[in-house]
């Protein structure tokens, strides 16, 4: 069975490392063999054979167990705070935060993990899933990365601008005003990546192949959109935001902090206080 190599990180056009991660899934659906057995990595000969029980390993066993932790983990947070007898902003940000999590999780063993560790999986469901679970897991890490920001945001305003807060009191108007456009904005700006993969049924040795579509090997797409509007969108613009909004935020708890000890301030403006830092450790 011949498997088109393909760059699953659709950041650039060739990757060798991903042309090994595919060829060792089709070496061990040829074999049938697990590739950890009957090698000797400090044998010379034995480099290749390393290389992929290194992929193995890392991509296959150890984010497998990494990921389901955090998947455990995620789902805990989400019924701790659904237990909560008061529903704030903040709580509801955080629901939503782990569950986009956790479907990049999920997505991303689908994508990359699972096809490693069972060969029953790689042979039959792999090329067809591939083409939605790839573009979702891309579509739930950039809402991962910008609901961060709206947390950050609510973060924000309520210790830089608590009247404005107060203002805008209404829990779900104001959850919605903040979930929906990093929502929105990672749908539309992955879009095209569910249409760049798919599955070839008409072949002549009838298998399945996967394929690109052709607009995939466009230069101006690859350079454009593949290469530089992730890296501004995804990478610099948000950790410019991050940054500098938390900046903002610990100068104000700085200042905060010494007027409480000072003044004896509320209970309410010392929990509002504390849970700015939690928002800072993200």
């Amino acid at each position: 069975m011949n498997l088109e190599l393909l760059d699953l990180s659709s950041f650039v056009p060739e990757d060798p490392i991903l042309e090994e991660f595919l060829q060792f899934i089709e070496n061990n659906k040829s074999s049938g063999v697990e590739p950890v057995e009957d090698v000797n990595i400090m044998h010379p000969g034995t480099a290749g054979q390393a290389k992929e029980i290194f992929i193995y390993l890392v991509e296959g066993v150890l984010m497998t167990g990494i990921g389901v932790c955090g998947i455990i983990l995620n789902v805990l947070s989400v019924c701790f705070f659904i237990r909560q007898r008061t529903q704030r902003l903040f709580h509801r940000l955080l629901m939503q935060l782990a569950v986009t999590d956790t479907l990049y999780l999920l997505f991303s063993l689908l994508s990359f993990s699972l096809p490693l560790l069972y060969t029953e999986f790689a042979e039959t469901l792999y090329k067809y899933t591939l083409p939605y679970t790839l573009p979702l897991a891309q579509t739930t890490m950039v809402m991962s990365v910008y609901l961060t920001i709206s947390l950050t945001l609510e973060r924000y305003i309520s210790v830089v601008h608590p009247l404005l807060r107060h203002r805008t009191n209404g829990t779900w108007k104001s959850c919605f005003y903040l979930s929906s456009p990093p929502l929105l904005f990672s749908i539309l700006f992955t879009l095209p990546n569910y249409f760049i993969l798919y599955t070839d049924t008409e072949t002549e040795d009838h298998h399945p192949q996967l394929k690109f579509a052709s607009f995939r090997s466009n230069k101006t797409f690859i350079t454009v959109y593949i290469l530089w509007m992730h890296f501004i969108m995804v990478t610099i613009l948000p950790f410019i935001v991050l940054f500098s909004l938390n900046k903002i935020i610990h100068r104000k708890l700085c200042e905060a902090s010494s007027s409480v000890r000072r003044t004896g301030d509320a209970k309410v403006r010392q929990r509002e206080l504390r849970m700015a830092r939690v928002s800072l450790g993200n």
